[in-house]
């Protein structure tokens, strides 16, 4: 991509011009040169975000300009500004996905409704990931004290989660304990009903159930006069 006398370190508002066309993406950034850079490496990779962009580099050779210096809190509010002079999130005027500002709030419908389909079917970025303590502390501190702000269709629908879940048996694996004198076989819903009924302390048939170096996780354990199985 072409770049017309755009200094390092510039802060301000830039902008890729379609020299076919005349359509512009508009931006901002606090070292401009830079994030042309960046622009340019993930178009030549064909990974850029905005596929708009992305379609039309691939087409058209682009020039990228200086449009605004200006200071890093001003950032925003001029690249709201330009945005909407050049109309650059009219498709076909430009190739921007949102009005400016960086802002969830700021973006087109058009780009909120790609947002939303893009969300469907995939997990969380952060599902099955272990968080950092420091996070979890923080997090647990500030929602302290605060009220939730349930609808009324959704304290229903817990109110209905919870009815439903009465009587039914909780998380944990069934187990099996045999008398080996008596031949009695008594089924429990988990270890700790069992370790409450042999009155022994607690999380003592974890320990004998996962066994070894390195562990071994058995299904079947002898205990005084009792088979434990799982």
């Amino acid at each position: 991509m072409e770049i017309l006398n755009i200094k390092n370190n510039t802060c301000g508002i830039y902008c890729l011009l379609n020299k076919s066309n005349g359509k512009k993406y508009i931006g901002l950034s606090r070292n401009i040169l830079s994030r042309i850079n960046q622009h340019t490496k993930d178009l030549v990779r064909k990974q850029h975000y905005n596929e708009y962009l992305q379609a039309a580099y691939s087409k058209s050779p682009f020039v990228a300009f200086l449009v605004q210096e200006c200071l890093q809190e001003e950032l925003k509010e001029f690249e709201m500004f330009w945005i909407s002079s050049y109309e650059t999130c009219n498709r076909d005027k430009g190739y921007n996905l949102t009005h400016g500002g960086e802002d969830l709030g700021s973006l087109t419908n058009e780009a909120k409704e790609r947002k939303r389909l893009n969300r469907i079917g995939k997990s969380s970025s952060l599902k099955g990931k272990k968080q950092p303590k420091e996070w979890v502390a923080a997090r647990t501190k500030k929602l302290i004290g605060q009220k939730r702000n349930y609808t009324e269709s959704h304290i229903e629908a817990i109110k209905e989660a919870r009815k439903k879940s009465i009587g039914s048996r909780k998380k944990g694996k069934l187990v099996t304990l045999t008398n080996t004198i008596t031949g009695e076989v008594t089924i429990f819903n988990s270890k700790r009903e069992v370790e409450d009924f042999l009155n022994i302390k607690r999380d003592t048939l974890i320990h004998k159930f996962y066994y070894g170096k390195p562990r071994q996780i058995l299904k079947k354990i002898n205990y005084s006069n009792y088979i434990i199985e799982r």
